[in-house]
């Protein structure tokens, strides 16, 4: 694909993620909650729409990461976003916007997933749950548990800060689990895992090739119709 044209593509597509009122913006994508219709520009959701038809992810996808460094999208599936204050990732499913690649790992079996924290940052503000979220965010700011960044994204790690700090949870409360009379212990030093990632797909054809490209059932989304023209987002 000409450089040239792929830079025009992708400074279109990060316009239309620009105009998304809502989200946790993180250097190289956007994370928001499944969204509706009225929440994202109209492109965006017929992009949305198509991708997710070709990607065929886990259809209890809650979470939607939009690569702004890449022609990608990342549908992901947390099971327990509402009832858990950390809830873990169970699956990823990415499709590359250039070449209608497809790539799924599960995350179901695994003892140490990435978990969630700040769920408030995904929702838009008038989300009936943002308000009991970001009073437990401040919660745990206060406590001092949100300062190792690097670390606090996976179970492991997380379970044994909560244990250092004799920390629990009901509902979406912080409590503390300490018995009268004893002082808190020092935390078993947790396995030094990777939060999740995945590579970069090759960028090979156009940024619609998802909508026009065949590809393999297993690799590769099915060619769907082009999009149909529509109006410049303003």
């Amino acid at each position: 694909m000409d450089l040239s044209l792929y830079r025009q593509e992708l400074s279109l597509y990060r316009q239309e993620l620009d105009s998304i009122a809502f989200g946790k913006r993180l250097p190289g994508a956007i994370y928001i909650v499944r969204p509706t219709l009225t929440q994202v520009p109209a492109l965006l959701w017929e992009l949305l729409r198509r991708a997710e038809l070709a990607a065929q992810p886990d259809p209890q996808w809650n979470l939607l990461k939009l690569h702004s460094d890449q022609l990608a999208l990342t549908f992901l599936t947390y099971p327990d976003f509402d009832p858990d204050p950390h809830p873990a990732l169970a699956e990823a499913t990415k499709i590359n916007l250039n070449t209608g690649s497809v790539v799924r790992t599960d995350y179901r079996s695994r003892l140490n997933p990435p978990i969630l924290h700040r769920k408030e940052t995904f929702l838009p503000l008038d989300d009936p749950r943002h308000d009991a979220f970001a009073e437990l965010t401040r919660q745990e700011e206060a406590a001092g548990l949100l300062r190792d960044t690097a670390r606090i994204g996976t179970r492991v790690f997380w379970n044994s800060l909560l244990k250092k700090h004799q920390l629990g949870y009901e509902g979406h409360r912080l409590v503390s689990t300490k018995l009268p009379g004893t002082e808190p212990a020092d935390a078993a030093p947790p396995a030094d895992v990777q939060r999740h990632r995945t590579n970069p797909s090759p960028r090979k054809s156009s940024f619609l090739a998802i909508f026009t490209t065949a590809s393999s059932q297993s690799h590769h989304a099915p060619p769907l119709k082009p999009l149909p023209p529509a109006n410049p987002v303003s």
